[in-house]
This record gives C-alpha cells, sequence and structure tokens, in this order.
C-alpha cells in the first residue's frame, strides 16, 4: 500500500508538471507515454501467440504525431482546413487500410484476429490519448483536463475505500473478483462529489458553467470510469496477464493507470463540445 501511493504521489506531480508546461513539451511528454502504453499493449499480445503488423503499427504511430500538431496549432493541411473529428476519421481509416493490406499481401502471414486487435489496441490508445491533447488545447484547457484525472482518479480511490469499509455484494466476480456493488456506488458518489467541487471553484477562474452540469459530468464519469477499468481486466483475463507493465510500482504499466481515463476522456470531450 506504501509503494502504491508513493507510486501514485510521484505520477501525480510528474503529470501535473508536463499539464502546467507550454503545450509542445506537453505534446512531447504524451508521445511518450503513448508510445510506452502502445508497446506494452503488443507485447501482452505474445501471450495468446498473436503477432502483430509491426510496419502498419509503427505508421499509424508516426502519422499520429503530426494530427496532434494540426490539432494543437490549428494548422491548415494544405489548403484543406480538416476539423480534429475528420482527422481522426482519416486516421482510422488509414490505420485499418495498412493493417488490411499487410494481412492480404504477406498472404495471410498475420490472420484476421491478430490484424483485428492490432487496429483495436491502436484505436483504443490513440483517440483517446488525441482529444486529450484535443482538450489541452482549447482555451481555459489546463482546468479542463484536470477533469479527465479527477473523474477517474476520485473515482477509483471513492470505489477503493468503499468497498474496503463496505463492501459485500461482488459485481463482477469473474472479471475482478475484488470489485463490489458498494463499491460501485461509492465511485459514482464521490466522483460527482467532487467534480461538482472542482466545477463551482472552476467558476471563479471565469468558466461559467452551471455546477449542475458537473454534477451530471461526475456521475457519469464514476459510473463510465469504472467500466474503463472492468473493460481492462476483460483485455487482461484474455491475455492472462496480472498488468500490461511494471513501470509504476504498485499500479503496473502506462495501460493499467489510463484503462479508467481512455474512458473518461470522451466523456468529457462531448462535455466541453455541449456547454461551449
Amino acid at each position: 500500500m506504501k509503494i502504491r501511493l508513493i507510486s501514485s504521489l510521484v505520477a501525480a506531480l510528474i503529470l501535473f508538471f508536463a499539464v502546467l508546461m507550454p503545450l509542445w513539451f506537453f505534446l512531447i511528454a504524451l508521445s511518450v507515454v503513448m508510445i510506452i502504453a502502445i508497446m506494452e499493449y503488443f507485447a501482452a499480445l505474445k501471450n495468446k501467440n498473436h503477432i502483430f503488423p509491426f510496419g502498419p503499427v509503427l505508421a499509424a504511430v508516426f502519422i499520429i504525431i503530426p494530427i496532434w500538431y494540426i490539432v494543437v496549432y490549428r494548422s491548415p493541411l494544405g489548403n484543406f482546413k480538416l476539423q480534429t473529428e475528420q482527422l481522426i476519421l482519416l486516421w482510422i481509416m488509414t490505420t485499418v487500410a495498412l493493417c488490411a493490406c499487410t494481412c492480404i499481401f504477406t498472404n495471410m502471414k498475420y490472420s484476421i484476429a491478430d490484424v483485428s486487435l492490432s487496429v483495436f489496441g491502436l484505436i483504443y490508445i490513440v483517440i483517446p490519448f488525441t482529444l486529450t491533447v484535443w482538450i489541452r488545447s482549447q482555451y481555459f484547457g489546463f482546468y479542463f483536463i484536470w477533469l479527465i484525472f479527477l473523474g477517474a482518479w476520485i473515482t477509483d480511490i471513492s470505489a477503493y475505500f468503499t468497498g474496503r469499509l463496505l463492501g459485500k455484494r461482488k459485481i463482477v466476480p469473474l472479471i475482478s473478483e475484488k470489485k463490489t456493488v458498494e463499491g460501485f456506488i461509492g465511485g459514482i458518489i464521490g466522483c460527482t462529489a467532487v467534480i461538482t467541487i472542482y466545477g463551482v471553484w472552476m467558476q471563479t477562474k471565469g468558466i461559467n458553467v452551471p455546477f449542475t452540469y458537473y454534477m451530471i459530468l461526475g456521475a457519469l464519469s464514476g459510473f463510465i470510469s469504472q467500466l474503463g477499468d472492468w473493460f481492462a481486466s476483460c483485455i487482461k483475463r484474455y491475455l492472462r496477464i496480472k498488468d500490461f507493465g511494471n513501470i509504476m510500482p504498485g499500479h503496473g504499466g502506462v495501460l493499467d493507470r489510463f484503462d479508467s481515463i481512455f474512458a473518461v476522456v470522451p466523456l468529457v470531450y462531448v462535455f466541453i463540445i455541449i456547454v461551449f
């Protein structure tokens, strides 16, 4: 528990520093984290004897970095002024096409399962990171981005302690045997309370969004965050691994820490689109 707590505090300080720094530094830091997450995922596939097309995976990673630059600095692509959503769609289509061509032109050296898992992994990891870049690049983005991390972390902390104190009824025992109904509810309540308080504080910074919106966001974040955690557990059960990595003592790898964050990012993205 002590190692887990220290690791969390160190990670939080590094994250705060990265978010506080200029956007170019944030892009570099996030790129490194994303690459580590991708390496963890594809290394884990080997536990089920899956292989992946290295070329298309590498190409997909190198393509997304310039897209981040365009998203952040609003740079037009030639004479085409593409929106973030259009760029993401083009990236997905390109990634699918590259992986599919690898399956075809290697005479099915890579099975449909290999290609599908490769495409899924790239989308699962890259899209949330890309939306995080977009959120950070917005006006008041420094404040908005903490809605993501608070939504995931507070839910995790609230669910953990509520489950330890009150947990009796298992909720998804085959996926995560320690998760309880009481912990699930506690996670939602804790997240709703903290996000609402944070939203009220954001009003002092000139971000005038009704606190009731933050209550809704907090409740949804508390719910979806835990689904993201459980879904990652489903992936690990399939791959027969306990953790994706060991870069964070007591927590596992980058993917083990970002599983719930991946689920909250699209929610915060939609929230910003709706309220602004």
